[in-house]
């Protein structure tokens, strides 16, 4: 089973290469940004 669960400790992230959104829900992110991670990812990669 795959799902998204809520970080137990506050984690931050840094943009190591820039993202354009392709999508209505997804941002664009640039080199050097700094992400609030919520939730991580646990279960098997496709």
């Amino acid at each position: 089973m795959t799902r998204w669960i809520p970080t137990k400790k506050e984690k931050y992230g840094v943009v190591i290469y820039n993202y354009d959104a392709s999508g209505e829900q997804e941002l664009c992110l640039q080199v050097g940004d700094t992400v609030h991670i919520l939730e991580k990812f646990e279960g098997e990669r496709a």
